[in-house]
């Protein structure tokens, strides 16, 4: 290991110190599974399927699984580990963008390449308001 892969495992050690593992599941439950709903009432209920989730533990890791005589019942299982992975880096995200737009020019050099002019995902503040219509469905806060 190097001292950079030091200092990161350092850092994320430190980071999940302040993650409540039992409230993540608790969240991740509120939106994984009104996800499920929301693909079960669009997709699969009008298909004669149904989809599951499950949040087994062990090293971090997701898939989706069926039974060949079920194809249209598939089951998506997201290792609780995974879940509280992408909650730390959720958290932290903020704050790593911040740092990018104090630290570095990679927003100015975003913007000055001519692949991206006038598209919408183009934002200068460390932390982009997202318009409703680019945020899915199942996601949007109404």
């Amino acid at each position: 290991m190097n001292e950079l892969d030091a200092v990161k495992q350092l850092r994320l050690q430190e980071e999940l110190r302040y993650v409540d593992a039992d409230q993540v599941e608790r969240w991740s439950r509120l939106v994984l599974d009104g996800l499920v709903r929301w693909s079960n009432f669009n997709i699969f209920s009008a298909l004669g399927g149904e989809l599951s989730i499950d949040l087994p533990l062990g090293p971090p890791n997701a898939g989706v699984g069926y039974v060949s005589y079920e194809p249209l019942r598939p089951k998506m299982m997201i290792r609780q580990t995974m879940v509280t992975d992408i909650y730390r880096d959720a958290f932290t995200f903020p704050l790593i963008c911040r740092l990018i737009v104090s630290e570095t020019n990679t927003l100015e050099e975003l913007h000055g390449n001519r692949l991206f002019d006038g598209k919408p995902f183009l934002f200068s503040v460390g932390v982009p308001e997202l318009d409703v219509e680019f945020v899915l469905a199942p996601l949007r806060p109404y």
